[in-house]
């Protein structure tokens, strides 16, 4: 791929855009065969959160099949324990998965080289980013799907010389419609009216509009084969986390200052009723997830209602 690029960019008329997508990261999580062994002999510690038993969030989370321990794509020997097949599984799925990392790095490297001795890297911006995270062992899990962090949170850097400097890092909100709008904006083009997101220049300046945005939706609405990951969406603030897993009657909401690794769902018996300190949080969050669907015009899924699972306490 990177050859390709190199050689297309090669042949291009200035000015140019190209998108560059690499994939060896997702399954079968092969890597390249001068990368398939630099982690044999490492071991890689599981995260803290690698053995959670699920019992104080939303059904949805124990319902899901997409658990380490579980994995067919290995081979793990069969004499393995249940505990044992799960730390093996681990360690074979981190090392494939961070060798197609290494050479992706390798290969986002020789780009750029290719731009620093071509004379164009001074006149072309580099953006980085992804379309989610993914679970490493989080909560016991491979892959994404779910609102929580590791699979909310991406890499989003910019190379733009002359305007940005170099090492500079914004805490503004980013999510991922932004990236159209910006793209736009910096080629000098206008946006449509239509387009949702907002152009990040503002934010290259070092100034973020007053009415910028300080919180995020997020929807997602598959329920199918392998994963089996039921539809949810909510809304995430600078602290609080509220998911709606509307095909179940099932809430979540997360402290994240106090609980950051998401493992106490402050909402008993999955949906019946919020922690007595948390009421008026809730409510004000509901309030702010039906506003930002509105905004989006977001149709799809249940509306937003919060209603207790029992209607007794």
């Amino acid at each position: 791929m990177t050859d390709f690029a190199i050689e297309g960019i090669q042949q291009f008329k200035q000015p140019f855009f190209m998108m560059m997508q690499f994939f060896n990261d997702h399954r079968p999580f092969d890597p390249p065969h001068k990368y398939e062994h630099i982690y044999d002999n490492t071991r890689i510690t599981e995260p803290a959160t690698f053995y959670d038993d699920y019992s104080m969030r939303a059904s949805a989370a124990r319902e899901a099949r997409m658990r380490i321990a579980d994995m067919p794509d290995f081979n793990p020997p069969a004499d393995l324990t249940e505990r044992q097949r799960k730390q093996w599984n681990y360690q074979k799925f981190m090392e494939h998965f961070l060798e197609t990392l290494r050479s992706q790095d390798d290969n986002m490297g020789r780009l750029l080289d290719y731009l620093d001795k071509s004379g164009l890297a001074e006149n072309t911006i580099v953006i980085y980013t992804t379309d989610h995270g993914f679970f490493l062992g989080d909560h016991g899990w491979f892959d994404k799907r779910f609102m929580y962090e590791q699979a909310l949170r991406v890499p989003w850097m910019i190379r733009y010389p002359g305007h940005i400097k170099p090492g500079s890092v914004s805490k503004d909100w980013v999510v991922n419609i932004d990236n159209a709008p910006t793209a736009l904006d910096l080629a000098g083009l206008p946006v449509p009216e239509d387009m949702q997101g907002r152009s990040l220049v503002p934010l290259f300046r070092g100034s973020a509009p007053a009415d910028w945005q300080t919180s995020m939706y997020y929807h997602y609405y598959e329920f199918a084969p392998p994963h089996w990951v039921f539809p949810h969406y909510g809304i995430r603030t600078s602290r609080y986390k509220l998911i709606s897993y509307y095909t179940m009657n099932e809430w979540e909401l997360f402290d994240l200052e106090k609980d950051p690794d998401e493992m106490e769902n402050l909402f008993e018996w999955s949906g019946y009723k919020v922690h007595p300190a948390y009421q008026s949080i809730a409510e004000d969050l509901v309030a702010q997830l039906k506003g930002l669907r509105d905004k989006y015009k977001d149709t799809t899924g249940s509306p937003v209602k919060l209603w207790p699972t029992r209607s007794y306490d």
